[in-house]
């Protein structure tokens, strides 16, 4: 293939500590293989004397796949985690990895200990592993997090388990042994690295062990570091010679996969960013395409919204409906069940439903409205003063005699609670008339299922409040008040939407962390207000967050459409910083003038072009947002 001025120059260089900066849809995996064949057929360095590294795993697969070669001529493609096991292996170690199971177990038990929830917990452990990724110390961290900390690695200890920074903490250690660290490297005449700006400060003390004697090439673009929750820091991008000493950084400067306005626009926008390096980044397509941004009254409507343009083609184009959190993608994903539109999830969100308080009641209703079934069994369990667990098992195994078998004087329940499953009878019959709304307060305050919201909050450290906020709100997503029928029919489809994750759909619903390297014929990003994007909990570090809104603008290849709604569950909006400041401008004032909805239109765009609103247009020059 025919590669351009800057990727050919990249391909060839020979330099001993080489920096790749690649902006977007530039080319930087055709150009690491290319630069793979190139060290192999030209120089003549043998496919076992390189190591490729990857940020995951998935990506390792792909590269090799891509490469093409049989494992005889292929160079070693994985993360720093499995090479790190593999030389343990080597090295006569043994490296079992603790499976998510045994992790969720020394949590629970930490959460005991300290009688303190899982998941704060579970924050404070990954407070210590983002830590161990910026090599620091047990000082460096909360006092909780070095509480857990014990409990984690004396869990692992104890069973004689590593986990991934275990394993990359153990090949430092035998990397700076005098004796067996030069073994280790020495095979190894070139390490290449993709992504590099992901990587962390323990994987780049990594990288330097192992070059010093070989030679290396990065490819990466710092601004696309969006993973600083696993430590990675765009610094090593930006002064790159303070990592590698005898450094060369070459560019790459052709975006071929955005029309000319996405590029213009999504350059302009990360140009506030401090931390970078100076580039330019032209269109290579001179297709200009359509970037949008829309003003909408809510959420719902900017759904509605997304539907009418996404399905404006017959068939519809491969496009992305990007957010910010798994809890926006779960309001949105039963928004889209709800009106029927097809879409797959590239990663599962949280299902809500299955949080213990929701859970609970959502088995009460479907057991409401099929008494005679199996699926509320977990009703069961927990109805005023409770059927012993021995009388469900026998049912289980006896379904088909019905429910109302256990009503069998002669069965094997007491008079007492024959008189309360009686009751717990007339209160389904009861539920099954009632809507949604309604049914959740029967249940509490008439079946007195507040009781085990009680008992769940002193159990889990959850605040009783909170557990009754999750089960009120369920089903919002649908009418303002749906009856219990039409509740349980979408509770059906949720979960077969669940079961679709990473199928294949003309929409795909993602955070904006899920679509990094990826790419769409358009994109649609939700909810760019403040607080959402960027996040409310991103404090000072608006760089990162611009990062992340940087990463969503460039996966968009033909169109690309920013949604602003005016209210967010009732609470009103204001646009995000990150928006054109003279958009942003003209949406004030149409705000306060009340009139109709405005939209910025990029079609043809070499600068902002206009603001149109009930009719009257406005001049714009600014691209960029607000620093």
């Amino acid at each position: 293939m025919t590669l351009d001025p800057w990727q050919e120059a990249a391909r060839t260089s020979i330099a001993r500590q080489t920096l790749l900066v690649a902006p977007p849809g530039s080319g930087k995996t055709t150009v690491l293989l290319q630069k793979i064949h190139f060290l192999m057929d030209e120089i003549g360095v043998l496919p076992e004397e390189m190591l490729v590294v990857t940020f995951s795993r998935a990506a390792a697969q792909t590269m090799a796949q891509r490469f093409g070669k049989s494992a005889e001529t292929t160079p070693y493609f994985g993360t720093l985690h499995a090479f790190a096991r593999r030389v343990l292996l080597q090295q006569g170690e043994s490296a079992p990895l603790i499976t998510p199971a045994q992790a969720r177990e020394a949590l629970e038990q930490a959460a005991c200990r300290y009688e303190l929830s899982f998941l704060a917990v579970e924050k404070a452990l990954g407070e210590f592993s983002c830590a161990r990724a910026k090599n620091q110390g047990a000082k460096e961290v909360l006092p909780l997090a070095a509480l857990v900390r014990e409990d984690y690695t004396a869990y692992k200890k104890e069973h004689g388990l590593l986990d991934f920074e275990d394993l990359q903490e153990h090949l430092l250690t035998l990397l700076q042994d005098p004796v067996k660290g030069p073994k280790i490297a020495s095979p190894y005449r070139w390490v290449l690295a993709d992504e590099f700006q992901d990587f962390n400060d323990l994987q780049l003390s990594l990288l330097q062990e192992l070059t010093k004697r070989a030679s290396f090439f990065g490819v990466g673009d710092e601004d696309q570091c969006i993973y600083a929750f696993r430590g990675a820091n765009p610094r090593a991008m930006v002064h790159f010679s303070e990592y590698f000493m005898q450094a060369e950084v070459l560019y790459l400067r052709r975006n071929y996969r955005s029309a000319a306005a996405i590029v213009r626009f999504a350059d302009a926008a990360i140009r506030n960013n401090k931390l970078r390096n100076p580039k330019v980044i032209e269109g290579a397509r001179s297709e200009e395409g359509t970037v949008e941004i829309l003003s909408i009254a809510s959420e719902e409507e900017a759904v509605d919204a997304v539907i009418r343009r996404h399905h404006r083609c017959d068939p519809p184009p491969k496009d992305a409906l990007l957010v910010r959190t798994h809890a926006q993608m779960q309001d949105i994903a039963r928004l889209l069940l709800k009106k029927g539109v097809p879409f797959g999830l590239l990663d599962q969100p949280f299902d809500p439903y299955q949080r213990p308080a929701p859970r609970l009641f959502c088995s009460l209703f479907r057991l409401a409205l099929d008494v005679e079934g199996s699926t509320g069994l977990e009703a069961l369990t927990v109805f005023p003063k409770g059927l012993p667990r021995g009388i469900l098992a026998r049912y289980e195994a006896q379904k088909t005699k019905g429910l109302r078998a256990l009503l069998d004087p002669e069965g094997p329940l007491t008079r007492d609670q024959i008189h309360q499953l009686r009751r717990f009878y007339r209160d389904l019959e009861r539920l099954r008339s009632l809507s949604l709304k309604e049914a959740i307060a029967y249940a509490l305050y008439v079946m007195r299922y507040y009781k085990n919201l009680q008992e769940m909050a002193l159990k889990s450290g959850v605040p009783a409040a909170d557990l009754l906020q999750e089960v009120q709100e369920m089903g919002q997503e649908l009418s303002l008040d749906p009856s219990l029928e039409e509740f349980v029919r979408f509770l059906a489809g949720w979960q077969v939407v669940l079961a679709q994750t990473r199928q294949e759909f003309a929409l795909t619903l993602s955070t904006l962390h899920g679509v990094k390297g990826m790419e769409f014929d358009g994109v649609f990003m939700m909810d760019c207000v403040q607080g959402s994007i960027p996040h409310e909990k991103a404090g000072s570090d608006l760089e990162a967050e611009r990062r992340l809104y940087y990463v969503g603008l460039t996966r968009a290849k033909e169109a690309l459409t920013l949604l602003v709604p005016e209210t967010l569950k009732g609470i009103p909006q204001t646009p995000s910083q990150f928006l054109p400041e003279d958009w942003v401008i003209g949406a004030r004032e149409v705000a306060s003038s009340k009139q109709g909805r405005r939209f910025y239109e990029g079609k043809g765009l070499a600068a902002l072009k206009k603001i149109v609103r009930a009719g009257r247009t406005l001049g714009s020059s600014s691209l960029g947002g607000r620093p």
